[in-house]
């Protein structure tokens, strides 16, 4: 199976440590981690002297964040003298609002200002390779606004532009579009999103075995490493802390991301309650008792003074008074 779970009752734990080493033993292997903790955790183990953990500037690691690992990535795209930078890709967006808003300032001024909140969908949409045709618009226009139908038309627009700078394919829309701009008629374009997905394929052929440490959360580029590690039949394995009593990540987050990659999905055995780790609650319940349980939420609420009466003073040995002098009233002030 390409993609198992590895678990144990904490990422920390020496079971999970072994687990990790014995199936990177002699192999190529990437292993990356969800946070920097995690990788320092990791690096100080002694069983981990072997691994190269990630530097800026260098090539050879065997351990890094997945944050460095991207970064390492964008590095690697940008290192390409005919990439079309992010800002170059906002400058043609905001051009191309330009052109198909030329007569309506009301709607150019508007688009202008989202230019930047556009740009982000669109690189989205674009990073999946979404392709949209005039009649989907068109729906989109009839079940939700015209504001949504011009949305999805300035990314049809944007895409085929774009499409049309990498491919070098200039026609004369999108010469009317960027006139005598300084991308017409280059060789070899590419934009940063294709470059980068270029560098993840490199680097991941590279290696025989993933490793995804710690990770709770899986964006579009770490599933996209994830997709091509399959394609490529690499091995992979994600660490996590065992699911004693069942939570989001094993109950729902797992299944999803599974299903996605289209790998059979089993839940992981669950880890012997000797090894569970306490809550915070059970360790002050075990060390201070008297700690109410959840169900006993009402010893804790407070009581203002107005709501205190001398009775219970007096129970508590706080006051003593004469069981026939006049009970008193406590007055808010």
């Amino acid at each position: 199976m390409s993609l198992q779970i590895l678990t144990a009752h904490s990422l920390n734990s020496d079971e999970m440590v072994h687990q990790i080493r014995e199936k990177t033993a002699n192999q190529r292997y990437l292993h990356l981690c969800a946070n920097h903790n995690i990788k320092e955790v990791r690096m100080i183990n002694p069983l981990f002297e072997s691994a190269i953990p990630y530097k800026k500037g260098e090539n050879s690691f065997t351990v890094a964040t997945f944050l460095e690992f991207e970064y390492f990535l964008r590095q690697d795209a940008f290192k390409n003298e005919k990439i079309i930078s992010v800002s170059d890709e906002r400058f043609i967006l905001s051009k191309v609002i330009r052109y198909l808003f030329r007569d309506n300032e009301v709607r150019l001024n508007l688009f202008v200002e989202l230019r930047f909140q556009l740009y982000d969908l669109f690189s989205f949409l674009m990073f999946h390779d979404t392709k949209l045709t005039k009649e989907t618009i068109s729906k989109i226009g009839k079940l939700y606004s015209d504001f949504e139908e011009d949305v999805f038309n300035i990314y049809r627009i944007f895409s085929e532009t774009m499409g049309a700078l990498v491919d070098n394919t200039i026609n004369d829309n999108v010469s009317a579009i960027l006139g005598d701009d300084i991308f017409m008629g280059i060789d070899g374009l590419n934009i940063s999103n294709n470059l980068i997905k270029e560098a993840v394929n490199k680097h991941i052929k590279e290696t025989n075995v993933l490793v995804f440490d710690g990770f709770l959360l899986f964006d579009d580029l770490l599933i996209y490493v994830l997709k091509q590690a399959i394609k490529q039949k690499i091995q992979v394995y994600l660490t996590a802390k065992d699911n004693s009593a069942g939570d989001f990540l094993f109950d729902t987050t797992y299944p999803t991301l599974f299903a996605a990659l289209n790998q059979k999905y089993t839940s992981p055995p669950i880890i012997s309650s000797s090894k569970k780790s306490k809550t915070a609650l059970q360790y002050l319940k075990q060390n201070f008792g008297n700690i109410p349980d959840k169900t006993e939420t009402h010893l804790l609420e407070p009581k203002f003074p107005s709501e205190i009466s001398v009775d219970e003073f007096s129970e508590q040995g706080e006051v003593q008074q004469d069981k026939n002098a006049p009970k008193f009233k406590v007055c808010d002030f």
